[in-house]
């Protein structure tokens, strides 16, 4: 309370009270861990930090999409169980900054509408399945990578437990993505 929020009531981004002892932070820094980082516009400082976030999110947008992109109309150069592995990772990674991309809009338009503690709240509904896919582009080339040096020589072999971790991990992103949609 006494921030501004929410136009009803005027409640606060804040979550939690103030730091009672602001010489000890809490864990996660000082004013960063007392506030929302996302669409909060509150002070001229916390929208820099926004702003800076919202600009750094576009640029890895576009610079991992470009990658994508490439890793589908390029020839790579690797055995068949890397490319499926970069391949997938790369469509799994492209999901997952969708996803970024809609909690984003989400929370942006639940904001500017005048509802900033909602916004923040509900913002992150896809935040589990972002996180699934994001990683998806560095797990599944190090699995076949380790693959290949671990002395399984049959490259069917490898490319078929490869297929099988892009599955367990595409039924991973499926199944939060499902939990997070019924859970709006």
């Amino acid at each position: 309370m006494g921030h501004r929020g929410d136009l009803p009531g005027r409640t606060s981004l804040r979550s939690r009270p103030p730091n009672p002892d602001p010489k000890r932070p809490r864990p996660g820094g000082g004013h960063l861990a007392d506030v929302p980082s996302h669409f909060n516009n509150e002070t001229p400082f916390d929208s820099v930090v926004a702003y800076s976030l919202a600009a750094g999110g576009a640029v890895l947008v576009v610079i991992l999409g470009t990658m994508a992109v490439t890793a589908f109309q390029s020839h790579i150069d690797a055995p068949a169980s890397m490319r499926l592995a970069l391949r997938a990772g790369y469509a799994l990674l492209v999901a997952g900054l969708l996803a970024g991309v809609a909690m984003i809009v989400r929370g942006t338009t639940l904001v500017r509408t005048g509802h900033r503690t909602t916004g923040y709240a509900e913002a992150g509904f896809l935040k589990a399945f972002h996180g699934v896919t994001l990683h998806a582009v560095l797990v599944l080339p190090l699995l076949a990578w380790w693959l290949a040096h671990r002395g399984i020589a049959d490259p069917r072999r490898r490319t078929l437990i490869v297929a099988g971790a892009v599955a367990v991990n595409l039924t991973a992103a499926v199944v939060v993505l499902m939990r997070s949609l019924l859970t709006l």
